[in-house]
């Protein structure tokens, strides 16, 4: 059975998500069940042996300053029929001491041994040698703890808990702590979790500024300038690789921080965070101008128009004494609550909230009207942030209707806009509204847009986006680098305002290597402010080596919005190629446009990173797919478009943002009538283990030129950034992308776990990462191709 392109997305997940902080690898023997003798008849095959189940880990960590204490609950499951013995094993991270480590099994203290990295070396080969699964060639170079554990009687579930402290090193400003997670690749010895939950807590001497995790989705609960409690919860299917948090303190009212990634050969990697004090100073609010925008019209009847009535009443409650307001309902005609701006007081805004109870639907959709009387609102000599929060359902039926004349009265036919004040926020309640229409106009006036779907919450989208925008620390932002630093291809651009609460991520490119001051300005209650920090711009700099494919992310889903917005172009198409083959960042639209570009430059089949299949009429339709990504402006598919490339725009943590893009355009509801991506959904059998399952798939709305073969082990094409390379999965075989430009020269090859195979490793240690992918792979080592089998 041939899976679309959403499949190839879960599998790719599933093929690099795994994690575990310890692991348990059993012995090649078995201990068997004192049973009877039973003579199997002749064509009986044994059962193979299953590698153990992690069915949860749970991490409860609490960091004060620079002091961390760490436990880690890890629960085994043996699903065999015969009980196993073997041993645990938790990896130390690299350049971390680790003190008052340990480890209980099922509540009883055990005594671990801590092999140095020279010993821990010498298991991790001997397992790989006999257990033929590279995966541990990771490890290589860390200290390990180690204890045997047996027996493990079957079906039976072992407890183990590992507890610690470690002393967290600071550099330039930044705290880094990392989690051991194993990125389970599909072998024989690792085992893939069912659930993973981290808490962190932590605790300060000083205000915290930075909080920021490139490895994992993260909820921030700030309470206070002092204590943070940072979550992640996800299943097996959501998370990879170590989880890592930085941290940092600072007693400036806008904290900055910055990270880099230089190889010295190209232009640098940067990340700004800037992250402004969440208890401002005595008297530092800085007041604002709201003007909500409700669209009333027929079409808003029912709950839609309750969810959004009560997300106005949140909104009102929420202002603060200083700003100013009023509410426009909208249909046909136009409402206002006062017929200006009024203070925030208590009264006003009871009345506010009597006029929005009393809100009935009614007409048709005035876009045009409603937007013109909202912004003429705008005292015009003031400096305070002036906001329109504008939400619809629908496309404009009453008045000016045509979408560029509208978009025009929010720019006044400008380039760029003339008021430095005022920012839209938009709403589109549904899917039958201009996507074009309102992410232009929201981009326009550095604010943002949003789409709540027919299945989600208005109130909850709503309140919650209202929460974060409103305490504002900083507009009109700018940021400007030490001299002699070039800073290039920035995103977001132009930089957005700040929030209390809130942090801003920018990444970009840098030319030049010196150190000076970074200085981040901007408005605070009519007045000009400057934030400086000493930064380093180094030449040479691999610690972050998760940087350069934040950037691709960032850059890919700016690039995919442009041809969305305005049209594509070859220039757009070919740098989207270029970077998602070179940051392994694929997505439906992403590999649609590398399988075309593949096959357009005749690459042959066996050397293209991705694949198309189906019939030429299926082919077609995949092509006419990606044409409705510019044609469409409203619609299931606009919608899903919108805000999967906003999930890319604003990426904080790669994988997550890249899962999160691909599931907006992976709805059912999407998928074309006749199309071969219209198959009912099922479950992916498992490759590793016969037996097991991998969650249900669903076909991906998009394009599907891409195979994916559940019977069997064939999953074409997960991809893999791993420590500066893009790797592809063909079949059961990983391609190192930068072997397709060596095509024609001649391939070593090696036999998986021989003699020379760990002499390469062990010349090229900096390869360990790229051989744990798997027993099969080419890979560019040292200016050679490799082919390992």
């Amino acid at each position: 059975m041939k899976l679309c392109l959403s499949a190839l997305f879960v599998l790719a997940l599933s093929s690099m998500i795994g994690f575990s902080a310890g692991l348990i690898v059993i012995d090649d023997r078995t201990v068997a069940p004192p049973t009877r003798p039973i003579v199997a008849p002749p064509h009986r095959i044994p059962r193979p042996i299953l590698t153990l189940e992690t069915t949860q880990t749970l991490v409860d960590a609490a960091i004060q300053d620079q002091h961390a204490r760490v436990v880690i609950d890890q629960e085994f499951y043996n699903p065999n029929d015969v009980p196993c013995e073997g041993s645990f094993l938790f990896p130390v991270p690299k350049g971390a001491q680790l003190d008052r480590f340990t480890l209980t099994i099922n509540g009883k203290p055990v005594e671990a041994e801590l092999l140095g990295a020279d010993k821990a070396r010498a298991i991790y080969e001997d397992i790989v040698r006999r257990a033929q699964d590279p995966a541990l060639l990771e490890y290589l170079g860390r200290d390990l703890f180690k204890v045997r554990v047996f027996p493990i009687d079957p079906h039976s579930r072992r407890q183990i808990q590992i507890s610690y402290s470690q002393l967290l090193l600071e550099d330039s400003g930044l705290i880094h702590w990392i989690l051991p997670l194993h990125a389970d690749a599909g072998g024989r010895v690792t085992q893939v979790a069912r659930s993973l939950s981290v808490k962190v807590t932590l605790d300060s001497s000083q205000p915290l500024q930075t909080i920021y995790s490139p490895s994992h989705k993260v909820e921030i609960n700030r309470q206070g300038d002092r204590k943070a409690v940072v979550a992640h919860q996800s299943s097996a299917m959501e998370s990879s690789g170590d989880f890592q948090l930085y941290f940092s303190r600072s007693r400036s009212e806008v904290g900055i921080d910055l990270m880099t990634y230089a190889t010295g050969e190209d232009e640098g990697f940067f990340l700004l965070l800037a992250n402004p004090r969440i208890d401002p100073p005595a008297g530092k609010l800085f007041p604002k101008d709201v003007v909500f925008v409700l669209d009333a019209s027929g079409s808003m009847a029912g709950k839609k128009l309750e969810q959004a009535k009560k997300a106005l009443r949140f909104c009102v409650e929420n202002l603060n004494d200083q700003d100013g307001f009023e509410v426009l309902r909208f249909s046909t005609e136009i409402d206002a609550a006062f017929g200006g701006l009024r203070s925030a007081g208590a009264d006003t805004r009871r009345q506010a909230e009597a006029f929005v109870e009393k809100i009935r639907p009614t007409g048709g959709t005035a876009i045009y009207d409603a937007l013109v009387r909202a912004l003429g609102m705008r005292p015009v000599s003031s400096e305070r942030p002036f906001v329109v929060v504008f939400l619809t359902d629908g496309l404009p039926t009453v008045g000016v209707t045509d979408p560029k004349e509208i978009l025009k009265a929010v720019t006044g036919g400008k380039a760029t806009p003339a008021d430095q004040w005022t920012r839209v926020f938009c709403f589109g309640i549904g899917t039958d509204v201009n996507t074009h229409l309102l992410d232009e106009i929201a981009d326009f006036t550095k604010a943002s847009s949003a789409y709540v779907l027919p299945d989600e919450d208005i109130e909850v989208k709503v309140s919650s986006f209202f929460s974060r925008i409103k305490d504002p620390a900083l507009a009109n932002v700018h940021a400007s680098f030490p001299d002699g630093i070039r800073a290039t291809r920035i995103h977001p651009n132009p930089l957005p305002d700040l929030y209390r609460g809130q942090q801003l991520l920018v990444v970009g490119r840098y030319e030049g290597a010196r150190d000076g001051n970074l200085v981040l300005s901007g408005n605070v209650a009519g007045e000009k402010r400057e934030f400086t920090q000493f930064c380093k711009f180094p030449k040479r700099d691999n610690a972050q080596d998760w940087l350069p494919r934040l950037w691709a992310t960032r850059r890919i889903g700016h690039l995919l919005d442009e041809i969305r917005l305005r049209g594509e172009s070859q220039e757009l198409k070919d740098e989207v190629v270029e970077l998602a083959k070179k940051y392994a960042v694929i997505t439906p639209y992403t590999a649609y446009l590398v399988s075309e570009d593949e096959t357009r430059r005749g690459i042959a089949v066996n050397h293209q990173l991705i694949r198309m299949s189906g019939d030429a009429p299926t082919q077609q339709l995949y092509r006419d797919q990606f044409r409705a990504l510019t044609r469409d402006k409203s619609g299931d598919l606009a919608v899903a478009s919108s805000r999967s490339f906003q999930y890319l725009k604003d990426a904080g943590a790669s994988d997550a943002s890249i899962a999160l893009g691909v599931g907006e355009v992976s709805r059912p509801s999407l998928l074309p009538a006749g199309s071969p991506a219209s198959m009912p959904k099922r479950a992916a059998r498992d490759p590793r283990q016969p037996g097991r399952e991998l969650a249900a798939v669903a076909p991906s709305p998009i394009a599907s030129p891409v195979r994916v073969e559940t019977e069997g082990a064939s999953t074409e094409q997960p991809a893999r950034y791993v420590s500066g390379k893009s790797f592809f999965q063909r079949g059961e075989q990983w391609i190192d992308a930068e072997a397709q430009s060596m095509k024609d020269s001649e391939a070593r090859s090696l036999e998986f776990g021989s003699e020379q195979y760990f002499k390469l490793l062990a010349s090229h240690p900096e390869a360990r990462v790229w051989l744990a992918l798997g027993r099969n792979l080419q890979v560019v080592i040292g200016r050679q191709l490799y082919d390992i089998h």
